[in-house]
């Protein structure tokens, strides 16, 4: 479903990251050039070492291997049992039957005690209860000082280039797109950027009241998939269909808000208030409200202007376009798993992986060069 939602980075059609990317390298052949060298880096290169460090971490605060050899019979019961849950042992929750929350009660106090005096039982519970702490973990043991501050400020700098993008991003819109357009006399530029500044304010505090009400980064996650559930297929669309107009680009982006909400309003079945049943719905929620405002509005004035000033250019055949892509995605899942196969599995899975990623990296250039050539000699 990576066609149907909104995502930021990741925008189905293109969005702001991506445009900026493109705009600024010199020519098409760089754009290109560049477009494809982040999809290898961000989706092959770029999650070894979280993969690493995360199976590092499953070995090294594996719980069973800090758990005293008294304490072990009774945690395998535990963990054998049926709809087992690591939140039994932190208390967060328990089983069912009343027997099964006895016994999980004694291993759960002897874990307790136990960790009083050995703080590696301590924190492999903590990471048997939420995994995340297993990153905590490794860089509190396994990274030197220096390292350790160098890991804390990319992390500040990754933090605070995302607000402040965010934050200006946002008043950026309201001013641009919402405040002149509806000023009666355009303001000077003082003022623009005393508004901007106050909007800034504005958004700032509006994202701390929203951040006292998150409890986890899953659950941003979540929301924003589902918020921009059905938005995704408009946004692809836009560029080659002339039907879609402003109107349908404005319903699908506020659709997935009220398809969210009915799907958590108790309106609808149970079985869609939750992930993922209830992102299928505001997906097919979205559509139909966007193919319903198409076909009550008219085409997109602006539409021949646009396929005047692209299509005068030249178009490359579909043919080669879905070659193309179907070529990229080869080369980057090759790449990925060749490098996982060369890190993880001795043999020869890697040479494998690595020579479909040569094939099919060799193919996407050639159609590259075929289109070149084929320009140079009608020209």
């Amino acid at each position: 479903m990576w066609w149907s939602a909104w995502y930021p980075g990741a925008e189905p059609g293109g969005g702001g990251y991506i445009a900026q990317r493109v705009m600024s390298t010199k020519d098409e052949t760089h754009a290109v050039g560049a477009t494809l060298f982040f999809n290898f880096a961000h989706y092959a290169l770029r999650p070894w070492p979280w993969i690493l460090v995360g199976l590092a971490a499953i070995t090294l605060f594996r719980l069973p291997s800090h758990v005293p050899a008294e304490l072990q019979p009774a945690l395998a019961q535990v963990q054998a049992m049926e709809g087992y849950s690591p939140k039994w042992l932190s208390g967060d929750a328990s089983p069912d039957q009343l027997a099964d929350a006895t016994q999980v009660l004694v291993v759960r106090e002897g874990l307790r005690q136990a960790a009083q005096n050995n703080p590696a039982l301590a924190e492999a519970l903590k990471y048997h209860v939420d995994p995340r702490f297993g990153y905590i973990f490794a860089m509190k043991h396994y990274l030197p000082t220096g390292w350790m501050g160098l890991m804390l400020v990319a992390f500040f700098s990754a933090y605070m280039s995302t607000i402040s993008t965010q934050l200006n991003w946002g008043a950026s819109y309201l001013m641009n797109d919402v405040w002149i357009r509806l000023a009666k006399d355009k303001p000077s530029g003082p003022t623009i950027v005393r508004r901007s500044f106050g909007l800034v304010l504005v958004l700032a505090a509006l994202s701390l009241a929203v951040s006292t009400q998150i409890d986890s980064i899953k659950g941003v996650w979540l929301f924003i998939m589902e918020c921009g559930a059905g938005l995704g297929l408009v946004l692809i669309l836009r560029w080659f269909w002339g039907r879609i107009n402003a109107y349908v680009e404005i319903t699908a982006t506020i659709a997935p808000f009220i398809g969210f909400g009915l799907s958590r309003s108790g309106w609808l079945p149970e079985s869609l208030a939750s992930f993922p049943n209830s992102f299928f719905f505001t997906v097919a929620f979205t559509t139909a409200c966007w193919l319903l405002v198409l076909l009550l509005t008219q085409p997109s004035p602006s539409w021949p202007t646009f396929k005047a000033r692209i299509y005068s250019k030249g178009l490359t055949s579909i043919r080669i376009l879905l070659s193309r892509w179907i070529l990229a995605v080869v080369a980057a899942y090759s790449l990925l798993f060749a490098l996982g196969s060369f890190l993880l599995h001795p043999g020869s899975e890697a040479l494998w992986y690595g020579l479909s990623f040569v094939i099919s990296g060799t193919l996407l250039l050639l159609t590259f060069r075929m289109s070149t050539l084929s320009r140079m000699f009608k020209g």
